[in-house]
């Protein structure tokens, strides 16, 4: 997942990161169909550099979701100022068991939907 990621970041984006992280480029550029199928860096390379430890002392984040530590990263390395998705509450009622008793009981008042009658209908007869 994270070299999926790493490749479909700009190239001035991996350089930068490559720079300050000692990524070493060792290999050549293979492209296939106008996707980057390699780019010079090895897989083991980039995994043992980006480690969520190196990049959470980079960012200085305490985030634990490696994809976003590398937005992060990525972020930083270009100058940029990083955005993070705010994960909405959930608002404190919902966590209040008096309210998801008085959810139950609203439920019970209501009038239950008429049941429909098993077998053929009949036949109006004249």
């Amino acid at each position: 997942m994270l070299y999926s990621n790493w490749l479909k970041a700009p190239l001035a984006a991996r350089n930068a990161v490559a720079a300050v992280f000692g990524i070493k480029r060792v290999g050549n550029v293979e492209v296939n169909s106008n996707t980057v199928v390699k780019d010079g860096y090895q897989l083991q390379d980039i995994e043992a550099a980006l480690t969520v430890e190196n990049m959470q002392g980079y960012t200085g984040s305490k985030e634990k979701d490696s994809s976003v530590l590398f937005d992060l990263v990525l972020a930083k390395a270009q100058g940029q100022e990083p955005v993070v998705a705010k994960v909405e509450k959930e608002p404190e009622q919902a966590k209040d068991p008096a309210f998801e008793k008085n959810k139950e009981l609203d439920k019970a008042q209501e009038p239950a939907a008429p049941k429909k009658r098993a077998g053929r209908p009949r036949k109006n007869a004249k």
